[in-house]
């Protein structure tokens, strides 16, 4: 006891005194309430404080103690024990304090996404109406290498307001206000085939048993329209199948999405989930280069993996696990 509160024996102090005496003027009050408290039958002595040793050194402690009662029930002594809780307690206020400072980040990071992304949009519609009018205008009288150029621009500008939307969707990721509902992973993804796959040369084939999960739906609807999008837009054919299957493991269930197009190399496998990547020139294919990167940051937002598989000749498969049921946080 003494050695916690940096004094020496010699010094004859009472514990009591020693106690009381040490207690940081701010705590003092409160303590000295709750000792009563425990005396009285009140409570059961059990608190943190802080006290201040002969050196000016400051040191949380945790203190518990029990009573010793005579015949008509009143305190006549106590015993307890005395923890020296400093670098715990110094921790936590450490870690609290890195997380608020994380969430005014994130707040200032969100705000400055959605902000972007809405004042960036208004002057990309208004080049987009300005390329509209100048073709009009030309009419007959465009030749085709302008042509060429005021498609490419237009084209551009859709491929940034894309990836603004898609920007403002990733910083969302992980962050749903909805209930999660009772989803069927059968007719949701016979709703995104429908929506995403006009060109219906591509065939969806669906197993029976796809399962009814409990799930924020947005970010489950997210990542299958990803996927699917994915494989009519990067397939080498004019054509193809997609096949989505899926397997109960443990809590989890594992999805399965296959496709028949050129497939990918292995030494690309990792890279197509990173932020900004495609694997062909951007005039090529239109994207933003974010939607596998949305794919993984829904995946991981609750608590699944993602794994691409690909002998990188012909066709991929997107394996991700996901929450039968998802816990609220």
């Amino acid at each position: 006891m003494y050695k916690l509160y940096g004094r020496n024996t010699e010094y004859g102090v009472q514990k009591i005194s020693l106690w009381v005496d040490s207690l940081h003027p701010d705590d003092r009050a409160r303590c000295e309430r709750e000792l009563q408290d425990a005396i009285t039958g009140v409570r059961i002595f059990d608190t943190t404080f802080r006290i201040l040793t002969p050196s000016g050194e400051t040191r949380y402690l945790k203190a518990v103690a029990g009573s010793i009662l005579d015949h008509a029930g009143v305190t006549v002594e106590m015993f307890g024990v005395n923890f020296d809780v400093t670098e715990s307690v110094l921790a936590a206020q450490k870690q609290a304090q890195l997380l608020d400072e994380l969430t005014r980040i994130n707040g200032e990071l969100n705000t400055f996404t959605y902000s972007a992304s809405h004042d960036l949009k208004s002057p990309l519609r208004g080049i987009d109406q300005l390329a509209s009018w100048i073709t009009e205008d030309l009419g007959d009288d465009i030749n085709d290498q302008t042509k060429e150029h005021l498609r490419l621009m237009r084209s551009r500008i859709d491929r940034m307001e894309r990836l603004l939307g898609d920007l403002l969707a990733y910083s969302r990721v992980g962050r749903s206000v909805d209930d999660a509902v009772s989803v069927n992973t059968y007719a949701l993804v016979d709703d995104i085939y429908d929506l995403c796959v006009s060109n219906k040369n591509f065939t969806l084939y669906r197993a029976e048993n796809m399962p009814i999960v409990v799930t924020y739906k947005v970010p489950l609807e997210l990542v299958f329209r990803n996927l699917i999008s994915n494989v009519v837009k990067h397939h080498d054919k004019a054509s193809g199948n997609i096949w989505i299957s899926a397997e109960e493991k443990g809590n989890f269930i594992e999805f399965f999405v296959r496709d028949d197009g050129p497939g990918v190399s292995a030494e690309h496998q990792d890279r197509v989930f990173g932020m900004f990547q495609t694997l062909r020139p951007r005039d090529e294919i239109e994207g933003s280069g974010i939607g596998l990167a949305l794919v993984k940051k829904s995946i991981e937002s609750v608590g699944g993996r993602v794994k691409l598989e690909s002998n990188g000749l012909n066709g991929c498969t997107f394996r991700f696990t996901w929450p039968s049921i998802v816990v609220a946080k």
